[in-house]
């Protein structure tokens, strides 16, 4: 199934090549971040990256790095220039996330740690299970649990992005929710009221991408909207201010 609708989608890109990023003045960029790795999908990740040339930010998890082959893979990433590693969090949370956030010193704990773990240099961070910004003077929460957390982590230096359009995936077969073309019509209809106008921050999930079919999907996105005229950026690059 997955295959035919790689076939349809390939076949629908091709008839709508022009797009809203030929049409919108200043340039539109595009912030592809992946969350939860190293669960399997790094290898294909940075295959389609270094096969497309694009600029992808990659939020880590402490707690998935574990056996030799997921340490390298992690390590080729942050050697890569096309690359930024990210903060996702230590622990994930242990996906209790109220009970998570009800200790915002914890948390920073807690991402401290992941920061020191795996070697982060820079302090761009996600919150796992929450869609929240701190990124200059500007905020922005989806729901009260994990507020406080956010601006603890902003207070210690942390720039915390959430994002514009997910590329949603099934729990258990870990296959995306939309197709490549349907996802690109809704970066199309985002780029004009994401947090920062002609900004738009993709999040995707790294055991998503486990598989060669995988890797061609994301590849045929990368190249679509590469072809729509969209610039890929890592979110070292996103703006401060609106």
């Amino acid at each position: 199934m997955r295959f035919l609708n790689l076939i349809f989608s390939v076949f629908l890109v091709s008839i709508i090549r022009s797009g809203v990023a030929d049409e919108f003045s200043p340039p539109v960029y595009i912030y592809l971040t992946i969350d939860d790795g190293p669960l399997g999908g790094m290898s294909e990740i940075l295959e389609a990256v270094d096969s497309e040339s694009v600029e992808v930010t990659l939020l880590l998890v402490g707690s998935h790095l574990y056996g030799k082959d997921r340490r390298q893979t992690v390590e080729r990433g942050g050697e890569n220039p096309l690359v930024l590693i990210g903060n996702h969090s230590f622990s994930h949370a242990n996906n209790h996330y109220i009970r998570y956030y009800q200790d915002p010193q914890n948390v920073l704990k807690d991402f401290n740690k992941n920061q020191k773990i795996l070697g982060i240099s820079s302090k761009i961070a996600r919150l796992p299970g929450r869609n929240m910004w701190e990124v200059g003077s500007r905020s922005q929460y989806d729901i009260p649990s994990g507020k406080t957390s956010s601006q603890l982590l902003k207070e210690n230096g942390y720039t915390v992005f959430g994002w514009d359009i997910e590329w949603s995936h099934h729990s258990k077969t870990t296959d995306s929710n939309e197709s490549v073309t349907r996802l690109v019509q809704q970066i199309d209809g985002e780029v004009k009221k994401s947090f920062t106008p002609g900004h738009v921050v993709i999040l995707a999930h790294d055991q998503m991408f486990r598989t060669a079919p995988d890797g061609a999907e994301l590849r045929l996105l990368i190249r679509t909207l590469k072809n729509k005229g969209y610039i890929f950026r890592t979110l070292e690059h996103y703006p401060s201010q609106g």
